[in-house]
């Protein structure tokens, strides 16, 4: 409700990521505590995620059928205590991290699918990942 606040005040319709960080620093906002404000931390977990965004960025180039093909290089996931990310052909290699990357995929079309469910101009798609839930 914050930010439609912050969108009443400002009188505006639509809302920048600026002006909620800029808004949630009145610690009397409900999202101010969402935030890290220590400057430090900030800037590590800033840079931990252009870690993760460059990581998973990162393609490769295959030829497939006379055609050059990016491949994503590496892949999130979990093997016991270890969090991290694995190079594709490690994953590909490994049924239980495949079955990861095919499950968090199939988590990603569902939510995909309830994002744009009202969009009927979608209907097929809605009906292709209908048809392969209930395949799985």
């Amino acid at each position: 409700m914050e930010i439609y606040s912050l969108m009443k005040r400002l009188k505006t319709e639509i809302v920048t990521p600026e002006q909620i960080v800029d808004d949630a620093k009145n610690p009397k906002r409900a999202y101010h505590e969402y935030f890290e404000w220590d400057d430090l931390t900030a800037a590590h977990e800033h840079r931990v995620q252009q870690a993760r965004e460059m990581t998973r960025s990162i393609v490769q180039v295959r030829i497939i059928n006379n055609e050059e093909k990016p491949i994503r290089a590496f892949y999130n996931i979990v093997r016991g205590d270890n969090k991290g990310y694995g190079k594709q052909e490690y994953v590909f290699k490994h049924d239980d991290l495949r079955r990861q990357i095919l499950d968090k995929a199939m988590k990603e079309v569902v939510g995909w699918r309830q994002r744009y469910n009202d969009y009927s101009e979608l209907s097929k798609i809605h009906s292709a990942i209908d048809e392969t839930v209930r395949l799985k």
